[in-house]
């Protein structure tokens, strides 16, 4: 049995493009998961071998971007765009059906040790510091929070603080991973 008079039209979605580099060299890093999150559906993909991306497909919308090294090729730390360290704080991109957004670049920094929340290269008790006085809200952001949930719980409180103090004062021989 044939059916007619059903015809379907799809609208072309719009993109995000940009590139990843190495916040350092300025070196474009492969294998980068660029990740655009909706409150429909959520598309991934990975930077190919000069640091380029392409996200297509997309209803007209803002979208917070995340950049996150998804394969350790690097071990990078995580962002959002535009240089954020939080969803909350994300610069969100503006797509338009039809038309491609460029320059939606991220220049990703190496990471640094765990524990080390103020990104100095010292893991000491300033870094406890720093995570007592985020969760106690007298900072609205750490400059490497990445590092700063020394447990792994999902959180950083002054349990994490508490470990890096026994870290430091030689009652615990490493921090975790």
């Amino acid at each position: 049995m044939k059916t007619s008079g059903i015809d379907a039209a799809l609208a072309i979605g719009g993109s995000i493009n940009g590139t990843v580099t190495d916040e350092e060299t300025g070196a474009p890093i492969e294998g980068i998961c660029v990740e655009v999150f909706s409150t429909r559906f959520d598309a991934s993909i990975v930077t190919d071998a000069v640091g380029n991306y392409s996200v297509g497909g997309l209803d007209a919308g803002d979208y917070p971007v995340l950049f996150s090294d998804c394969q350790g090729v690097g071990d990078y730390s995580s962002e959002w765009y535009d240089d954020q360290p939080r969803q909350a704080l994300a610069d969100l991109v503006s797509v338009v059906v039809g038309q491609e957004v460029s320059g939606i670049d991220s220049a990703l920094s190496r990471r640094a040790a765990t524990g080390d929340a103020n990104c100095d290269g010292i893991v000491n008790a300033i870094d406890a510091a720093f995570i007592l006085q985020f969760n106690a809200g007298l900072l609205a952001s750490l400059p490497c929070e990445e590092n700063a949930d020394i447990n792994g719980d999902a959180e950083i409180n002054a349990i994490d603080a508490a470990l890096i103090l026994q870290f430091t004062a030689g009652l615990l021989d490493s921090l975790p991973p």
